[in-house]
């Protein structure tokens, strides 16, 4: 499985993007846009057609959920701990984590957690250059939650990282920084179906 992680900041441009990945086999895109109004998220979501609204992931702005048909939330580490077994309910849950051991203590009700940095970011400048979760791998013992790489994956990497332990990628810089988007996507899309 491919992730796509959105820009943090708005951008017109984004959710033609967005629409490309989908139409073109992406999965998911976790929605982050911490910064925006309730009114400028309701209209970025609803420039998302309904039969994609399954592969959509809000990292904030959670209580608009329901209203937008979105079934899938994000938590960062500060909000993770405060998510119980029963307090979320009829929804897919995800959440970051930035080593393994905060991997190894996530309950089952989780579906997967992006784990960071495995490489140095491309978003990022500084981020992962002098830390990597690689080490930490072979420490896992949580097997009922998906564990996602996050940080510096891109279409030459993807292979190795798969092949280190973790389930499944997300992206950001590679997409947002490329020149072409869809195609750095389909490029990325093709290594993961190798190991399927």
């Amino acid at each position: 499985m491919i992730i796509v992680i959105s820009k943090e900041h708005y951008d017109p441009l984004e959710p033609k993007i967005w629409l490309q990945l989908l139409e073109n086999g992406l999965e998911s895109i976790h929605i982050r846009k911490y910064d925006l109004t309730d009114m400028e998220v309701i209209q970025l979501i609803n420039s998302i057609p309904m039969s994609f609204r399954n592969a959509l992931v809000l990292h904030s702005h959670h209580h608009l959920a329901n209203e937008l048909g979105i079934k899938r939330l994000h938590f960062n580490r500060h909000l993770r701990d405060s998510v119980t077994k029963n307090g979320i309910k009829n929804y897919h849950l995800s959440c970051s984590v930035h080593d393994i051991t905060e991997f190894n203590s996530l309950g089952s009700y989780w579906d997967y957690a992006l784990l960071s940095p495995v490489y140095p970011s491309l978003s990022k400048p500084g981020y992962g250059v002098n830390k990597s979760v690689i080490p930490q791998l072979a420490d896992r013992k949580n097997q009922q939650v998906s564990l996602v790489g996050l940080s510096g994956v891109n279409k030459d990497n993807i292979d190795n990282t798969l092949q280190m332990g973790f389930d499944a990628v997300a992206l950001l810089g590679s997409i947002w920084n490329s020149e072409n988007p869809l195609e750095t996507f389909k490029a990325c899309l093709r290594k993961i179906l190798k190991h399927v």
